[in-house]
Formats: structure tokens, C-alpha cells, sequence
């Protein structure tokens, strides 16, 4: 049960239900009359407080609203284990058989899954169709383009439903179009739509091959030699894998795993040239995390540099010595491996990709504190939290209780005296270091010293540290300067951009104001972040781009010259949004009044589900994205959020109207002059032209025009512009993935 404290939203429903009320146990429980009550979360997330009869708990909760459905009755999502999307517009088609049934229906009505729109189209029925039924969970079979695996997923991910997929695996007795040609491209396929939507929201990727015939039956791999226990080719395996040993370790699907993965960053690492530097540059890097992301040739080549140093050979061994209790072979959560006849689930090497940002625990309490000590860093600005987690999951010290048995803070100290308090936390568990710090948080000897221990200190006036604190906050000395409300501002800042723009360029610097009212004004030459805090705030953007994260309160946000996004940390669903007629947004906070951001040429709102683009011009990146998708793909593809996303991105990066275009038509995949036509026409007018009236254009083709060049004059069209509705889209932004 969550504490009340901590939800909104509460909402009651009323109507027959069926559940089951011990989670491992199948006998389930029904009420002719009951109550279901949700709340949404402090994450955001709407979940179930309490369900029973409805004479129960309606007491319970007095002024509860309720929402009756009588004769009706609520239960679980259904869920389907073996369904195929690819074949819902060939269900009940007239076979002989089954492989008669895959040649003549099947097999060609799946090679139009390589067109993304079309895949799109085919999963938004599927879905919607699975949720009218009441099934919200089903692991469903794709086909073998990749375009069809993440067409489902963004779907899904859309609707958040729990769906597990993968791209089917089939290299014979199937038709071109479907067959892996190049298993090495279709291994790489994998890998690359596993990293980015396995574990992502509520989806999973699973391992499809077909069936039996159309796999061919590979022979058993040679076995991989592993490198000779104990030397630094044996350490650096370990540190790459985060293992304690490699008794039983697959080395070759390690490396055929890896073989794709390598760091573009790692180059800073290997060009240290003394340990020293290396060490200052790992500083509070987790190397095991590190060294996962990077390639197998990278991580032999950084020890071989400097195993022969006494304090990198320590380094390593401390990293991969286990303890006598923690022997036992490290196992990775794998991939499971679905096939159209069997399934089964096996231990894979993991796949690093990036994760959702895990929470930090609240600034400056236990939790945090304890954190702190674990990790032996001073602050946990820019800290993947779900990365130390994941780091950490097979960690454990068994040893750890004589410090939770300790009678009194004092006596835990004097035990503690003798170690190194941060090296005992890193090797227990983060469940341990927690309890620890929990039992003893509220013994004034012990919550002295953590204190002491976890509370940085303002860096001297005149030192480096100091000279760039005072750049980071624009002022001019530190007196009075409240230390750790910056570090809170910072600490909440970053994360919220992690949470909402992992893969968006990271600010050079930052800007930070106080717990109070601020003015921030940025004047640099570098891409920015602007953090308000609390207090109403006025954050105005640079002239090179500028991240703001305004904070609670009521704010005004002016961009720059370049590209500006707003970061908030709030679900669109959330937030009232409109346009003002004098060209400014005012973005209302739904569960919080008091927070009223007032945005002025700003391009884009990213929420920590989707983001807007209001940028909405002729002339701006997301009018014109809109206008090319409305041409070539149809007025419905605007509101498919990964096609302006992927419109925005290439006009941010610079890319032309022209090359857009062009480009757009390249993915459409339509060449022949009378087609292409057509194709623009159709979408423009929004009916197919007539011979006289196509023509023309078809003349312009056979005479030098490209097809790109003429979906640039139709995106252009004040028809087209007419068609799609630019003016309404401008006043309420264009969503975005």
C-alpha cells in the first residue's frame, strides 16, 4: 500500500471484479460489488491503492470520487503468448495447408512490412484491436524487416502496453524480401533493436526464428580460447564483464555480442599518457559499466598499456579479486528466444544500451546520504543511478551484519575506524549500505558523522573549483552562499535531462540559480544549461543553445538565437498548454498550481514522455517537417511521433529542405515518374490526379527533374500547407519522439 502522502489523483470504480489477490497463487477472487482505488504516483505513474467489496472499503475513503459501472466487471489484461501482427489482414484466407497457407498469403503480404508507414498503419489496427479485446499483454511475432519490429514498439510504447517482440529470424525456403541473405546484417539488426528497446518502458525483445524450415541448422562454433587465469588479458575480461570469474563463460558469444559495440569516448582513456591522467580521467566512473560499453579490442589495449604498473595492477586486482563468499559465476538477465514452435529462455551476455534513468533518492536525505558513502563521491550530479544498480545487482557482502548489529552509533564508528568506510560500501550491496544507514540515521553520534562525512564544503576563495563556481552561478563572490541548495538545483537539474534527453547533446555549461528568485541571463560562447530552482525565475537563452530547466514556480523563459528546449519533468498529459496572441506559451502545471512557465522563442518543450516542437513556421524546422511529411507520407504521418522526431533531428543538424526531401521520397520508396505523381498529388489535394492533370509534373520527371525536388515544390504548396492545417498545428506544437 503507498502512503497517501505521496499520490494524487485518487479515483474510485465501481463494478463486479475479478482478481488475484496473492500474486504467485492462481485462485482468483470475484466480487459482484466492488471498489477498485488508483492514484497516480509520485513517478507519475497511475496505480492500484486498494481493491475489495465495495462495502468495505467505500468508508474508507469518504470523500472519494467514484465512477459506477454496474453490470459490468473489471479484471486483468488478458495476455496472448503466441500471435502474429504481420498476418492480421490475412487471418481466415482459403489453404490447403499450412505451407500452401505461407507461400500464397502469408509470405507476400509480409514483404510490405519493410515500408515503415505501413508497419505503422498495420501495428495502431493490431493494437487497438488487442486492447478492445482486453489483451494488454502478448509476445507477437514481427516479420524479418527491422522497420517492422520498431514500428511495433513505438506503438506500443504509445499505448504502454507490455508487448514483447522481435524481428523474425529466416535464412531459407522462404521468398526474397523475407530471407537473411547476410547473417551477419541480420545478427547486427538484432543487437541494434535489442540496445534500443529491450527493457525499454514496459516492452521486451525476444530471440524469433521462424520455425525449423526456414533455419539453417548451424554447426556447433569452434570454442574460444580464454586468456590464461591471471594474466592482464584474464583482468581485463573480468573488468569488461563485471564478473568475478569465468568458469563456464561463453568467450565466442561474448565476442560475437560485441563485435558491433565500441566507445568513440574510450580514446581519451587509452591516450593518457601517464596513470595518473587515467586515473583522474576514470575518478568516480564505474569501470565495469565503463568498460561493457566499450569494444573487447579497446578494453585489452588500455591494460596491456598499463599492466606493467604496480598501481594499475592493484587497481586491477582490487576490481576483480572476488571475496571467498562471492566465488560463484556472475549471470546476466539474456534476451529470451522465441521461435513459432517452442519456447525457452537462456543467459546471454548482456547488451549495454541506455536504460531509463533510474530516480535518485530525495536531495539530502539518509537515502541520499547513503549514497554518497557508497559511492565515495561528494555530489551525485550526472549519476546514473540505474546504472550503479545494475553494476552492483550481483553484489553482496556477507559479512555486512557485524555492522548492522552494532549497539550504538558510537560502537558502529569505532568498527568502522579501521577500514575504508567507502571501499565496505562499494562491496556490499546497495539494499545493505541502505538498512545500515537507516537503523543508525537517527543516533545524534552517528547522524553527526554522516553528516560530516557526506556534506561537501564550499571550495576555497581563489581555487580553480571556487573561480568556476563563480561562473556557474554568475555571481561575484560567495558570500552567504548557500552551498547546497546550488548542489540540490544541479543535482535535480541534470537528472531531469538525463531523464527526458539522454541522447541529446549535453550541455558545456551550466548556469544555476538559487533556492529563491533568480535572473539568469547567459551571455557565453557554448551550448548551455539554465537551471532556476525554486523561486520565480527568468531564464534568458544564449545565442548557441541553451537547455533550460525552469524549476517550480512561475517563470519566464526567453530563448536565443539558436536552438532552445524547455526540460520539464512532467508528462504532457500533465501540463495545460496554449499559445497567447502575442507568440507567447504559457505551459500550466495540472497538479501544481503555483507552477506557470511563460515560454518566448523557445523551439522545443521536452516532457519526460514526448517532447513539443513549437517552432511551427514555413521557415522552422517543425512547419517544414510537417509540410514534407504531409506531402510524401500523407497528412495522417504528422501525428506519428518518431516521423517528426527523425524530421526534426535531420533539420537540426542542418539538413536542407531539398536533401530532406529527397530523402523522404528515398524512404518511400516510389521511382517511377507517373507513381511518384500520384503519390504527391493524392497526398496534397487529397485525391488521385486525372491523366491531363499528372501529366505535366510526370513530363518535368522524364525531362531532369527528381522526384525530390518535386516533393519540395509540393510540400510548399499553400494547398498542401491548406491540407495539413499548418496555422492549427502552429498554435498548439507538433509532438514528438
Amino acid at each position: 500500500m503507498t502512503a497517501l502522502s505521496s499520490v494524487s489523483h485518487l479515483q474510485g470504480w465501481r463494478a463486479g471484479l475479478l482478481w488475484f489477490p496473492e500474486p504467485h497463487s492462481p485462485q482468483a477472487q470475484h466480487e459482484s460489488d466492488g471498489l477498485l482505488v488508483t492514484a497516480r504516483e509520485a513517478d507519475g505513474i497511475v496505480r492500484i491503492q486498494a481493491i475489495g467489496p465495495y462495502r468495505d472499503l467505500a468508508p474508507k475513503y469518504p470523500d472519494l470520487p467514484v465512477t459506477h459501472w454496474p453490470g459490468l466487471c473489471i479484471a486483468p489484461g488478458f495476455v496472448d503468448l503466441h500471435i502474429h501482427y504481420p498476418q492480421t489482414d490475412v487471418i481466415g484466407s482459403p489453404a490447403e495447408g499450412l505451407l500452401p497457407w505461407l507461400e500464397h498469403y502469408t509470405f507476400p503480404h509480409e514483404k510490405q512490412f519493410a515500408d515503415p508507414a505501413y508497419a505503422h498503419e498495420v501495428t495502431g489496427f493490431f493494437l487497438d484491436e488487442l486492447m478492445r479485446h482486453g489483451v494488454t499483454t502478448a509476445l507477437c511475432f514481427a516479420t524479418a524487416h527491422p522497420e517492422s519490429v520498431d514500428a511495433f514498439m513505438t506503438e506500443a510504447q504509445k499505448r504502454r502496453l507490455r508487448m514483447i517482440t522481435g524481428k523474425v529470424l529466416q535464412d531459407r525456403h522462404s521468398p526474397d524480401g523475407l530471407r537473411d541473405t547476410d547473417t551477419e546484417l541480420s545478427l547486427r539488426q538484432t543487437e541494434d533493436l535489442i540496445r534500443r528497446w529491450h527493457g525499454v518502458d514496459r516492452l521486451g525483445y525476444a530471440i524469433t526464428p521462424r520455425f525449423a524450415p526456414t533455419s539453417t541448422p548451424a554447426p556447433t562454433p569452434a570454442a574460444v580460447a580464454l586468456p590464461a587465469v591471471g594474466t592482464a588479458e584474464y583482468e581485463a575480461l573480468l573488468l569488461e564483464t563485471g564478473r568475478s570469474n569465468l568458469d563456464g563463460f561463453d568467450y565466442a558469444a561474448h565476442l560475437a555480442v560485441k563485435q558491433g559495440v565500441s566507445s568513440s569516448t574510450f580514446d581519451q582513456y587509452l591516450n593518457a599518457s601517464t596513470l595518473a591522467d587515467l586515473q583522474k580521467l576514470l575518478g568516480s566512473v564505474d569501470a565495469n559499466q565503463l568498460f561493457a560499453q566499450s569494444s573487447g579490442e579497446q578494453v585489452q589495449q588500455l591494460v596491456k598499456k598499463f599492466g606493467s604498473d604496480p598501481a594499475f595492477s592493484e587497481f586491477l586486482q582490487n576490481h576483480t579479486t572476488p571475496s571467498a563468499a562471492n566465488t560463484a559465476p556472475a549471470t546476466n538477465a539474456g534476451t529470451p528466444v522465441v521461435a513459432d514452435t517452442t519456447f525457452h529462455v537462456y543467459e546471454a551476455p548482456s547488451i549495454t544500451r541506455n536504460s531509463t534513468v533510474v530516480p535518485l533518492p530525495e536531495f539530502g536525505s539518509v537515502a541520499y546520504k547513503a549514497l554518497l558513502l557508497e559511492t565515495g563521491r561528494s555530489d551525485l550530479i550526472d549519476f546514473d543511478y540505474g546504472a550503479h544498480l545494475a553494476a552492483k545487482a550481483n553484489t553482496s557482502l556477507p559479512n555486512f551484519d557485524q555492522y548492522m548489529n552494532a549497539s550504538s552509533g558510537q560502537q558502529l564508528l569505532n568498527m568502522l575506524s579501521a577500514t575504508n568506510v567507502n571501499a565496505l560500501m562499494a562491496q556490499a550491496s546497495p539494499d545493505q549500505v541502505q538498512q545500515l544507514i537507516k537503523h543508525f540515521a537517527a543516533d545524534p553520534v552517528f547522524s553527526a558523522y554522516l553528516n560530516t562525512s557526506t556534506t561537501p564544503t564550499l571550495p576555497a576563495a581563489g581555487s580553480p573549483a571556487y573561480e568556476s563556481l563563480l561562473a556557474e552561478t554568475g555571481r561575484k563572490d560567495l558570500v552567504g552562499f548557500d552551498y547546497q541548495a546550488h548542489l540540490k538545483i544541479l543535482t535535480e537539474a541534470k537528472q531531469v535531462i538525463a531523464k527526458v534527453s539522454t541522447e541529446t547533446e549535453r550541455p558545456a555549461t551550466d548556469l544555476v540559480g538559487t533556492a529563491s528568485n533568480d535572473k539568469l541571463v547567459y551571455t557565453g560562447l557554448a551550448y548551455a544549461m539554465l537551471a532556476g530552482g525554486d523561486g520565480d525565475d527568468e531564464l534568458v537563452a544564449g545565442d548557441h543553445g541553451s537547455m533550460l530547466v525552469p524549476g517550480s514556480g512561475k517563470n519566464v523563459v526567453i530563448g536565443g538565437a539558436a536552438l532552445d528546449s524547455v526540460v520539464l519533468d512532467t508528462a504532457i498529459t500533465d501540463a495545460r498548454i496554449r499559445k497567447g496572441a502575442d507568440g507567447v506559451w504559457t505551459l500550466q502545471d495540472a497538479n501544481v498550481s503555483s507552477n506557470n512557465n511563460q515560454l518566448q522563442n523557445v523551439e522545443r518543450v521536452l516532457f519526460s514522455d514526448v517532447g513539443l516542437a513549437l517552432d511551427v513556421a514555413t521557415d522552422k524546422p517543425a512547419g517544414e517537417t510537417a509540410m514534407i511529411l504531409g506531402a510524401v507520407f500523407g497528412k495522417a504521418s504528422i501525428d506519428k511521433l518518431d516521423y517528426v522526431g527523425i524530421g526534426l533531428d535531420l533539420f537540426d543538424q542542418g539538413k536542407s529542405f531539398a536533401e530532406i526531401s529527397t530523402l523522404a521520397m528515398s524512404v518511400a520508396g516510389v521511382t517511377e515518374p507517373k507513381s511518384v505523381v500520384e503519390l504527391l498529388w493524392t497526398n496534397v489535394v487529397g485525391s488521385a490526379p486525372t491523366t491531363e492533370q499528372a501529366q505535366p509534373f510526370v513530363d518535368m520527371l522524364k525531362g531532369g527533374m527528381t522526384a525530390g525536388e518535386l516533393a519540395e515544390l509540393a510540400a510548399k504548396t499553400d494547398i498542401n500547407q491548406t491540407h495539413i492545417d499548418l496555422v492549427g498545428l502552429a498554435s498548439k506544437g507538433i509532438e514528438f519522439v
